[in-house]
């Protein structure tokens, strides 16, 4: 293997330390190509046929979008859809209803027949579900909880809403460990060929290293950003703003990195 290889010549008395970590990156870069199959580096004119259709296809309708709908048509015109290699973060501030709406849209492209996995942090898979099929159904749990009960109409459409849930290219999970997300994504990926990647919170993500702050942040995104690009999965991170301070009040980026540094 490389790493016996490596250790191996680390003892010859002729070893030159930069040759010989220069040829292990040499190697084991042939590596991670051989295992992707994937070319790296593409030359514009390889790839100038490709972009002419994408412009041609656009400019004979421009409404169409190339990633995948929303179901929100204005945010579809602005970032052209959900597209593939791309990391897209839904930043508010606390009980803003993020969570509500990359549920909306987790539903919307089920609807499409987009295989789409969840990897939820602050929610428990049964109750994504539940809640899924609620939506759904379109009864409010909470205004039939104070009513005092559901009518027969109510529970007919619940229990349809539930099958038809059960039927839905939707994958849930409860990792929280970056890691480990990018890992299940991957394999999911090569196993069930899912198209979209959610993560609700970004917030309670961890990364090794202890890092923490504007750090762990950066962390998350590198690694999100590079699993989109790599494995060609669209990204959807759920993300919590800091409270504006006298610091921060005109910096985005700033509330964001602070808002999701755990």
């Amino acid at each position: 293997s490389v790493a016996t290889d490596a250790i191996a010549a680390c003892y010859m008395p002729e070893a030159n330390a930069p040759a010989l970590i220069d040829e292990v990156d040499r190697q084991l870069q042939d590596i991670r190509i051989g295992a992707g199959g994937k070319i790296i580096t593409h030359w514009s004119k390889d790839i100038a046929a490709d972009i002419m259709t994408e412009v041609e296809r656009h400019m004979a309708n421009p409404r169409e979008i190339s990633g995948y709908s929303t179901g929100y048509s204005q945010l579809d015109y602005i970032i052209d859809g959900l597209r593939r290699q791309s990391l897209h973060v839904v930043a508010a501030e606390t009980s803003s209803g993020k969570s509500l709406f990359v549920h909306n849209l987790t539903s919307h492209l089920a609807g499409q027949g987009v295989k789409t996995l969840v990897t939820s942090t602050e929610m428990s898979m049964s109750s994504v579900y539940r809640r899924l099929a609620y939506m759904r159904a379109g009864v409010d749990k909470v205004n039939r909880r104070m009513r005092g009960g559901y009518t027969s109409e109510d529970q007919r459409r619940i229990r349809e809403a539930v099958e038809f849930i059960g039927r839905e290219p939707i994958g849930f999970n409860e990792v929280s460990e970056l890691p480990r997300i990018l890992a299940e994504a991957r394999r999911q990926r090569k196993q069930n060929a899912i198209e979209v990647l959610v993560v609700d919170h970004l917030d309670d993500v961890s990364v090794p290293g202890g890092l923490n702050g504007t750090q762990a942040a950066d962390a998350k995104m590198q690694g999100l950003k590079t699993l989109a690009m790599e494995e060609e999965l669209a990204v959807v991170a759920v993300s919590q703003l800091s409270r504006k301070t006298e610091f921060n009040q005109n910096s985005r980026l700033s509330r964001l990195r602070d808002g999701g540094g755990k």
